[in-house]
């Protein structure tokens, strides 16, 4: 605004200005209506309007002199804004190009991010495939609580599968509850769509930074090889966990430990536990409970403590025989049925008694202590060289093995003894000069070694009776 202009309507320092400057006329509703002109533009830069003054608002009308002010732009008025070709507001626009290159600027970034957008959107559909809408939009997957870490492997997530499989193990080892595994499920089923998504959108990323030279239909083709869903994982993981499987169960034979572990993997029990304060029978004095004919599901020993599972319980053995029963549960079941008395101390039960019957005769065997007790009683044979009669009830097919470095071959021979006790034995290295027939009688010598999961036989001489 002009900062010379005086309320009486005297512009001091100029004495050209008319003394009384007035707006012109403004036409009533009965006089026709005359049409704007526009506004004089000022010969270095915009012109600013001399605003009227309560006095000569009723002075005769004459055009109104604008005062041209160096380097202070114009302002607009409402009638000029409401103008659209108002040159004044024109010359405003080409004096500021900046003002609409920025809006222009700003819709194609906004254009721009809506495409790129669209194209992730595109690019994650292909790499997810199958199911896309139930993956992205659902919060529980069933064919992941139903299948576990296998619907991992299916969906390419193979490290994420095992891992799962590895816990589920772990979880299984410390509780020995079905409800582990369920709870497993559970978790797979909540978590399984928000990681599945989290890693598609990460690996599109990736493709997309490595391909930048690819059109759309190339990058969607990328995406679906490396996303989508794989019956051959499956087949992988499952021969994965196979192994490890294996190995666990390698481990926990070396160190004597694992009991739960052991049995989850399906490859024998061995087992630890940590508690080996087990308290003497004598002091065991709560009423005792018989449990017949009990199978025995897993155990754990430290030392000459031992702790069986049988059922969902766990009972710590208070008898001197607790590696008798584990030896029973290992190489005996199918020949001898077990019968346990239990009874409780400070609300934890024990095992304060066994009874041991044969299976077949229902008789029962007493004093036992030790597995070459039961040996003896059924009739087998201890650790060492022994010399019997059989009779040859099968040939198997020749095998190959080493002991040491030496290797050896071997025949598998199924013999039956006076006790009508079956046995299978190894026949090593074996005399071609000697006739084997099923149903003849053999003078048999052989060696009765501790094997890897149970007693081995192997027959170092046969001689026809």
């Amino acid at each position: 605004m002009n900062n010379n202009y005086d309320p009486t309507g005297v512009p001091q320092p100029f004495d050209d200005v008319p003394s009384n400057p007035v707006v012109p006329e403004i036409p009533s509703a009965a006089m026709p209506e005359i049409p704007s002109s526009p506004a004089p533009e000022a010969p270095v830069t915009p012109s600013v309007p001399v605003i009227p003054s309560a006095e000569n608002i009723s002075a005769p009308s004459e055009p109104a002199v604008s005062i041209p002010v160096e380097n202070e732009p114009a302002v607009p008025t409402q009638e000029m804004v409401s103008t659209p070709e108002n040159p004044q507001i024109q010359n405003v626009q080409a004096a500021n190009p900046q003002v609409e290159n920025i809006q222009d600027k700003l819709q194609e970034a906004r254009n721009e991010r809506q495409l790129q957008e669209t194209n992730n959107d595109l690019l994650l559909l292909a790499y997810i495939g199958k199911n896309c809408e139930k993956i992205t939009t659902k919060t529980f997957n069933f064919a992941g609580f139903f299948f576990s870490w296998c619907y991992l492997f299916y969906r390419k997530m193979l490290g994420l599968g095992l891992l799962f499989f590895i816990g589920n193990a772990l979880l299984f080892s410390v509780i020995n509850l079905p409800a582990g595994s369920i709870g497993v499920n559970l978790l797979v089923g909540f978590l399984v769509n928000k990681l599945y998504v989290n890693r598609a959108k990460k690996q599109v990323n990736i493709i997309r930074q490595l391909n930048p030279d690819k059109d759309m239909d190339e990058l969607k083709y990328i995406c679906s090889k490396k996303g989508g869903t794989s019956v051959g994982i499956v087949f992988l993981g499952i021969f994965l966990e196979i192994i490890i499987s294996i190995v666990l169960a390698v481990i926990l034979l070396i160190f004597g430990m694992g009991g739960a572990i052991a049995q989850y993997v399906k490859l024998g029990n061995f087992g630890f536990d940590t508690e080996t304060e087990i308290p003497k029978v004598e002091e065991i004095t709560g009423d005792r409970t018989l449990l017949e004919n009990v199978t025995i599901d897993g155990y754990s020993c430290w030392g000459d403590s031992c702790t069986l599972t049988i059922g969902n319980e766990e009972y710590p053995v208070a008898t001197d025989n607790g590696t008798l029963l584990v030896a029973i549960s290992r190489n005996y079941s199918d020949s001898i049925k077990v019968n346990v008395y239990v009874a409780k101390k400070s609300g934890k039960k024990y095992i304060v008694d066994t009874k041991f019957f044969n299976k077949a005769t229902n008789e029962e065997y007493t004093d036992l202590k030790t597995e070459d007790d039961l040996i003896e009683k059924l009739g087998l044979y201890k650790l060492g060289t022994h010399t019997d009669t059989f009779t040859l009830n099968g040939i198997g097919t020749q095998g190959f093995g080493f002991s040491g470095d030496n290797g050896y071959t071997y025949i598998p021979l199924t013999l039956v003894n006076s006790k009508n006790i079956k046995l299978e034995m190894n026949y090593i290295n074996p005399d071609r000069n000697v006739s084997l027939v099923i149903g003849k009688k053999y003078e048999v010598t052989f060696d009765c070694v501790e094997g890897t999961f149970d007693r081995e036989y192997k027959i170092t001489s046969i001689k026809q009776k």
